[in-house]
């Protein structure tokens, strides 16, 4: 908030885009913001309409509403990943909210919450579908039981859901969200919480690459989320 004030001062940036960033910044329901937002812009231009007319208050109104709709599309995927039964366990909805909230101000924490919540929702889908494995399991291991489960692998990409030509395209897709989570392991490993260190240390890592790591978690769960549905739905439907 301090950067942001700072730009504002500085004539840097709008305020239109101040209000925004507020928004987005805010945590991990910034969609329900974006919402309630845009719910309080149509009752602010029924109301004023008229007082304002169209002067720069009003063009800067418009501003606003063109920036949260289009952000709105964006942050859909946190309302439908949110609804979801596997994230609406308490344990995992603490993981999830702890994540970003430590984003800013302690990298390292949100870094190892992210790696923990891949190692929850894979479990959770393994416990579902009665699937063992060992308490001491490691991530690596842990992957590719999930994904043995899920058939994302070159060989078992499911035919009725993509045409052959494609299906080695969206292999080295998964092999790249693949080499993502490996990632996610080894920053978790090097500088995530759960290592000991002084109080008195600066985070080891910037801000960024928690959010880096943030980003490429939600786009693994939900890809994971979204096969296992697929995959399991039909199963049952079948």
């Amino acid at each position: 908030m301090e950067v942001l004030d700072t730009a504002i001062f500085n004539n840097e940036i709008s305020p239109t885009e101040n209000y925004v960033s507020i928004i987005l910044y805010s945590d991990i329901s910034s969609y329900k913001l974006i919402d309630f937002s845009l719910e309080l812009l149509k009752v602010v231009e029924q109301d004023c309409l008229e007082d304002i007319g169209w002067n720069n208050q009003y063009y800067e109104l418009n501003n606003v509403k063109e920036i949260l709709h289009y952000y709105q599309k964006q942050t859909s995927i946190f309302e439908k990943l949110e609804k979801h039964d596997i994230l609406k366990i308490e344990f995992i909805e603490k993981l999830v909210n702890n994540m970003f909230e430590n984003a800013e101000e302690n990298p390292e924490e949100a870094i190892g919450k992210a790696k923990e919540l891949l190692e929850s929702v894979m479990k959770t889908i393994l416990d579902n579908e009665r699937v063992t494995y060992s308490n001491n399991i490691d991530m690596k291991k842990l992957l590719k039981k999930i994904s043995n489960l899920l058939k994302l692998s070159a060989d078992s990409i499911s035919q009725k859901e993509l045409p052959q030509e494609l299906q080695k395209c969206a292999f080295g897709v998964i092999s790249g969200l693949n080499q993502s989570i490996n990632g996610i392991i080894e920053l978790r490993n090097k500088f995530g919480s759960g290592h000991g260190k002084s109080a008195k240390n600066k985070p080891a890592i910037p801000p960024r690459y928690a959010h880096l790591v943030i980003g490429s978690t939600y786009t693994a769960v939900t890809f994971l989320l979204e096969t296992y549905d697929y995959v399991f739905q039909n199963k049952r439907q079948s």
